[in-house]
């Protein structure tokens, strides 16, 4: 009888150990994503996947993870200086505070075991992309050049002696420590071919808008940069979901041989109230370099809308030409008119018509107020129009010439469209803009510039009759004040 109940209850251990063992993640651990900032500065990740596809749910407990820098990058680099990033990249990552610091000793990383997660609170494990455990920077305060480094630069330590990776999962509810063996442990994807051999970069821009962690940012969404170099400049804007960029929202590329600075880039294709990620690199003379680090921020929510049809007189007739930006003000209709809101969008078109996103405004009475460009500054209809906060709005310059104030406008066909040329936003069209625009002719002006009135990118004297006409005309403002 007592070998009876041995047998047995060694048969119910095993069936349990077995069935535990059976629900153990599977991972895959990483080193990935390398990027340098410079010819001597960068980042890499430490990602961690699941892939144990009949277990979905990995419950990450804690970790320590162990690399060994291999003995062909160490003769070279032994100067490098290794840091942890604790900066946020995205919900699809480890805490950094569930992280612990990184040490260096020798040839040897370690990034210890952070505060470890309560039982029943632990994060799921990615099985698409994966999950960042953390960012690594490195830097080499002796700048070198024209480098090779090999591929693997890094070796993950599995075995003992001494200290080894570690991870731990709840798994029914137990910490376990999964199995080495029974998993996988890269560092080829730092690299996409044999060896990686390091050119000096352009090193990323310098951003100003939006600031890491913005809130509020306003349609339509501006983003703005340091140009940083002048010599067949590009530029390459990439905004995500997510702060590794594995679902990349926009991506385009912008050339600025015009000089200007800095570099703006407008879009409409980003969705209100929601949070985003970006990033810049840039390029010419020397090659693009590599893009900065993810940058967060959150699109505001507007509080009052207008779909607003108005014809800038350059434009009249045109199918085709490049985005025309409009800003336009919300002003009180009673005295002293002061300025309550305004809305930059853009004209891209034969329609002529765009949408205005006011974020501070109330319902109300207000006029609507076109200015700040290369036309005249023009208000809306004598008294103002009544635009609601929770339904569509509409205006339209166009219809007739009383839409604006004092009928400032200037008939085109069968439509009105508001006057071009005060180029120097005096509220005149006259003998200085003519001066204004004389001298862009004269010096073949080309790309976006104040002189270029219909907004085809060449200041030409199709741009220098229309002011001709309208300072012959003695146009200027008309309105309330």
């Amino acid at each position: 009888m007592k070998i009876r109940i041995t047998v047995f209850s060694l048969f119910l251990l095993f069936s349990n150990l077995t069935a535990v063992f059976s629900q153990h993640p599977l991972f895959e651990l990483k080193l990935s994503n390398r990027t340098y900032l410079s010819s001597n500065s960068g980042y890499f990740d430490v990602m961690l996947k699941n892939t144990n596809y009949e277990n979905s749910e990995f419950r990450y407990s804690s970790g320590k993870y162990v690399i060994i820098l291999d003995g062909s990058f160490l003769p070279d680099h032994l100067s490098y200086i290794y840091t942890k990033d604790t900066a946020t990249y995205g919900s699809e990552r480890i805490p950094p505070a569930n992280t612990g610091a990184l040490v260096r000793n020798g040839d040897t990383l370690i990034i210890e075991q952070g505060i470890i997660f309560p039982a029943g609170t632990e994060p799921l494990i990615s099985g698409t992309y994966g999950t960042l455990v953390t960012r690594i920077k490195f830097y080499n305060p002796d700048l070198y050049l024209n480098s090779c480094l090999f591929e693997e630069q890094f070796v993950w330590k599995i075995n003992s002696p001494g200290s080894i990776t570690e991870i731990y999962a709840n798994v029914s509810d137990s910490i376990v420590r999964l199995d080495n063996s029974q998993n996988t442990f890269s560092t080829r994807d730092l690299c996409s071919d044999q060896f990686c051999c390091l050119s000096v970069p352009l090193i990323p821009p310098v951003r100003t808008f939006p600031l890491n962690n913005s809130e509020n940012n306003f349609h339509p969404f501006k983003f703005e940069w340091q140009k940083g170099f002048p010599v067949n400049y590009f530029a390459n804007i990439q905004v995500a979901a997510d702060s590794l960029f594995t679902e990349i929202l926009l991506d385009d590329t912008l050339q600025r041989p015009d000089g200007i600075d800095p570099v703006t880039y407008f879009t409409s294709d980003l969705e209100f109230g929601t949070e985003y990620y970006w990033r810049v690199r840039q390029g010419g003379i020397p090659p693009a370099g590599e893009f900065n680090e993810a940058w967060k921020f959150r699109t505001g929510i507007p509080s009052l809308s207008v779909n607003l049809k108005v014809i800038p007189e350059g434009l009249a007739g045109k199918n085709k030409f490049y985005p025309y930006k409009l800003k336009v003000f919300l002003r009180n209709t009673d005295i002293p008119y002061e300025i309550v809101d305004s809305a930059v969008s853009f004209l891209t078109d034969r329609e002529f018509q765009t949408d205005l996103y006011f974020m501070n405004a109330a319902a109300g009475n207000y006029y609507l107020v076109i200015d700040d460009g290369n036309y005249l500054e023009t208000w809306s209809q004598a008294g103002g129009n009544y635009f609601h906060s929770e339904q569509s709005n509409q205006y339209d310059f166009s219809l007739k010439a009383s839409s604006a104030f004092g009928n400032n406008q200037v008939m085109f066909g069968d439509v009105y469209c508001i006057f071009n040329g005060d180029l120097n936003s005096d509220g005149f069209v006259d003998i200085d803009d003519l001066r204004i625009s004389d001298n862009a002719v004269f010096n073949f002006v080309k790309g976006e510039s104040v002189t270029d009135l219909n907004n085809d990118h060449i200041t030409d004297i199709e741009d220098y009759l229309i002011i001709d006409r309208n300072a012959a005309a003695l146009v200027c403002i008309h309105s309330p004040l």
